[in-house]
């Protein structure tokens, strides 16, 4: 389902800006010191992934000044991400569809089969299962794709 899809998709987020925020200490300590010389000349090059020069930015704006800023957007986009992730209701949604389909396979049953149990026990025994298999399985592959993710990153 779509749903599926975009929650996956906000799975990766996290450790993307976990990524990014290291980056940014990456830049407070190897760029924060960059010296001037009398004649306005650096003696040290800020580089960021051995290949992007970013001497000209910090010399502009200050290296902490682009650490807060990129800090800022990060806590944003982490806090945006957080919130459409939430509103997704994956468990939310997989239950009310895994109950159903297991209400339908409850009508299917034989007469027989349903005189074994008492009634109500049918739909509180596929309740509780369907409670349990969205929390332990469901939900938990979101959060095994975002760990395996972070830990491939750091």
């Amino acid at each position: 389902p779509n749903e599926t899809k975009w929650g996956l998709l906000y799975s990766l987020v996290p450790p993307l800006l976990a990524y990014f925020t290291q980056i940014q200490q990456r830049i407070l300590v190897d760029c924060g010191l960059v010296v001037l010389q009398p004649s306005g000349v650096s003696q040290d090059k800020c580089m960021v992934w051995s290949s992007l020069d970013i001497t000209p930015a910090v010399k502009a704006l200050n290296a902490l000044t682009i650490v807060a800023i990129s800090r800022m957007l990060i806590l944003a986009l982490g806090h945006l991400v957080f919130v459409r992730k939430r509103m997704l209701r994956l468990g939310g949604k997989a239950t009310m569809k895994l109950r159903a389909n297991t209400f339908s396979t409850m009508l299917q049953l034989s007469e027989r089969a349903r005189e074994c149990f008492d009634d109500g026990d049918i739909q509180k025994a596929l309740d509780t299962e369907v409670e349990l298999a969205i929390k332990s399985v469901w939900i938990k592959m979101f959060d095994l794709v975002q760990k395996l993710l972070d830990l491939s990153v750091n």
